[in-house]
């Protein structure tokens, strides 16, 4: 058995704009047909895979993902937190999206308050309008109630 520090530089991933390689992996979730949605933060972007894990399009318009889920449901919906450095005015964006990439709706901004974020880590959706986002920053977990109809396709209250 190798050196552990080796091995672990062996498995890291590295920048690339296409293939399996990924940098600074931060969630997976998978769809209905069975789809696997990978947020690569390192490369910004969130790739899909088939379910034997063919690569099948990436979604680069979203900043730097980091938590990821998808709704369950007949229309499925792609939630993704949007993790940029602190001096990024998108910092805090939660973006809603198609499962083709297509942003929907997007809340949220950096800070302390109901629908402002600090460092999302987690994302749970259990249905279209209402999400647990959990914080490392604010060491929290908000719930937050969306309204559709609104701008940007999704307004909303955080709980």
């Amino acid at each position: 058995m190798g050196h552990p520090r080796r091995q672990l530089r062996a498995h890291r991933g590295r920048r690339v704009g296409q293939g399996r390689q990924h940098l600074r992996l931060r969630g997976i979730a998978l769809d209905a047909q069975g789809n696997v949605y990978v947020a690569d933060a390192g490369n910004k972007r969130i790739q899909v895979f088939d379910s034997r894990g063919t690569p099948k399009a990436q979604i680069a318009n979203i900043g730097t993902p980091a938590a990821i889920c998808i709704t369950p449901g007949a229309h499925q919906y792609l939630y993704t937190s949007n993790s940029n450095d602190a001096d990024s005015l998108d910092n805090g964006e939660i973006y809603k999206l198609e499962l083709d990439g297509k942003i929907v709706g997007k809340f949220g901004r950096a800070g302390r308050l109901q629908k402002e974020f600090n460092m999302v880590n987690a994302i749970d959706c259990r249905s279209e309008n209402e999400l647990f986002v959990g914080e490392l920053g604010n060491w929290r977990v908000q719930k937050v109630t969306l309204r559709p109809g609104r701008s940007g396709g999704s307004g909303g209250s955080g709980k």
